[in-house]
């Protein structure tokens, strides 16, 4: 049987872009050509044409791909949820050369920053201890899991609600006048 490949690959990347969220046109067109390489590379699992449709087949490869891609995704917004952003983002030290004041305004940024994040995160009582370990220095997801007795999972997720409060707060304190 002679495919239609022009056809399928259009189909299959209109499907990745859906699977995708529709972020973006061009990864969903890769997800697709992958999952068509995939198709005819033996290392992979072979298509059985009596148990499902080649297209079928296809966006089974695609869904794979796309999990990968919002796994890939989670990891990297974890990735920069790390104690140096976050500590950058708060702390705004003053250089080496500065003076005294410079110094106490950057202490009092820091105060207020702090202050303001645990008003905002006052309702959730995860991120509120998450606050305070981080203040305390315990800044590794595991230990914060560890010391919380709560699943590494929830831990992430709150430290994502911490990032964004921060986020917040920092951009409200620098554009103040």
């Amino acid at each position: 049987m002679s495919e239609d490949w022009g056809l399928i690959s259009a189909k299959l990347t209109n499907y990745a872009h859906k699977r995708t969220g529709r972020r973006s046109i061009d990864r969903a067109q890769e997800i697709a050509q992958e999952a068509i390489a995939r198709h005819f590379d033996g290392s992979y699992a072979a298509w059985d044409p009596n148990k499902e449709s080649l297209f079928l087949h296809l966006t089974s490869i695609v869904n794979s791909l796309a999990y990968g891609d919002r796994v890939k995704s989670s990891t990297n917004h974890e990735k920069r949820v790390t104690t140096a952003s976050m500590a950058r983002a708060v702390e705004r030290t003053a250089s080496p050369d500065a003076t005294a004041e410079d110094d106490l305004v950057a202490r009092d940024f820091h105060s207020r920053a702090w202050t303001d994040v645990r008003a905002r995160a006052a309702n959730d009582a995860l991120v509120t201890k998450l606050t305070d370990l981080w203040q305390d220095g315990v800044d590794a997801p595991a230990e914060q899991a560890a010391a919380l007795g709560v699943p590494i999972a929830e831990v992430r997720n709150a430290r994502r609600r911490l990032f964004t409060h921060v986020e917040t707060v920092v951009r409200a304190l620098t554009e103040a006048p």
